[in-house]
C-alpha cells in the first residue's frame, strides 16, 4: 500500500471503523454492492458497520454480509488500514489491507499481522491474501479468530476456521471464486479454491463448507469435488 493513491484510515485504533465507496459493483453471492464497511477487528462488511470484537463461529445473525478476513480483538497501530485501487476497467482491484495490527491489550512488539482483501472487478473473486503473522504463540494463526464469509444472516456460510490454531499462516492465501462470474448462480456452483504450499509436508486446512437451497420435491441434487495442483486444471480434473 505504498503505491499513490493509497489512502490510510483508523490508525492507532481500538474497535475502528469506516466506509469505502466501491469504484465499480462487486458481486456477493449474486448481489451487487458499491459500498463497503471495514473493522479494525478484521472483517468487511457489505451492509451495516460491524463493532463486535468478540468473535463467534459461523453463521452469525448480527454480521450479514461478511468477509470474516481475521475476526479477532485487534488494534490496530500507526499504519492503520490501507486501501488502495489498482488496475484499470473492466479488471480493476480494491485493496483493503491490515497493516502491522496487534491484539488488544498490551502492546507486545513481537505481534505483526498483516493481511489484505482484494476484490476484483468483473470476476467478482475475492482473495484473502496473508503477510506476516507472527506473535503470540498459535493466536497468530486463528487460535482465537473467525475466518470466513457469510450471505445475509447466515443464509449461507463458508468456515475456513474457528478458534482453531493453523487456519492461517504468513504467506497463505483463501479465494472464494464464483462460478460464471457471480458468487451464488442459478446453477447453485461454488467455488472455493485455496492457494497453498504443501511442500512441507502439511496439506492446507479447508475448513467447512455449508451450502443449503431449497428445491422442489423430487429434485437431484449433485455434489462434485476435484483436487488439482492448479486452478486452470480444475476443468479436466
Amino acid at each position: 500500500c505504498g503505491a499513490p493513491g493509497a489512502t490510510v484510515w483508523v490508525p492507532n485504533a481500538d474497535d475502528g471503523t469506516f466506509g469505502l465507496t466501491l469504484p465499480f459493483a462487486f458481486d456477493f453471492y449474486g448481489a451487487p454492492y458499491t459500498r463497503v464497511e471495514v473493522s479494525t477487528n478484521g472483517l468487511l462488511s457489505f451492509g451495516p458497520t460491524v463493532t463486535q470484537f468478540f468473535n463467534y463461529a459461523l453463521p452469525y445473525l448480527h454480521a450479514p454480509n461478511t468477509v470474516f478476513a481475521f475476526w479477532d480483538d485487534l488494534h490496530t497501530r500507526a499504519g492503520g488500514i490501507c486501501t488502495l485501487v489498482r488496475g484499470t476497467a473492466p479488471t480493476r482491484q480494491v485493496v483493503v489491507q491490515w497493516r502491522n495490527a496487534r491484539f488488544y491489550g498490551a502492546d507486545d512488539p513481537s505481534v505483526s499481522l498483516n493481511f489484505q482483501v482484494v476484490l476484483t472487478e468483473t470476476r467478482n473473486t475475492l482473495d484473502v491474501l496473508y503477510g506476516t503473522m507472527t506473535g503470540e504463540g498459535a493466536r497468530a494463526s486463528g487460535e482465537s479468530a473467525t475466518v470466513g464469509i457469510q450471505q445475509g444472516s447466515g443464509t449461507r456460510y463458508d468456515q475456513v476456521g474457528y478458534n482453531l490454531a493453523g487456519t492461517v499462516s504468513t504467506g497463505s492465501t483463501i479465494r472464494w471464486s464464483p462460478a460464471n462470474g457471480r458468487t451464488r448462480c442459478e446453477a447453485a456452483v461454488y467455488r472455493r479454491v485455496f492457494d497453498g504450499d504443501c511442500n512441507n509436508g502439511d496439506a492446507p486446512r479447508w475448513g467447512q463448507f455449508n451450502y443449503t437451497a431449497v428445491v422442489p420435491a423430487g429434485t437431484r441434487i449433485g455434489l462434485e469435488a476435484r483436487f488439482a495442483d492448479r486452478e486452470d486444471q480444475i476443468g479436466r480434473a
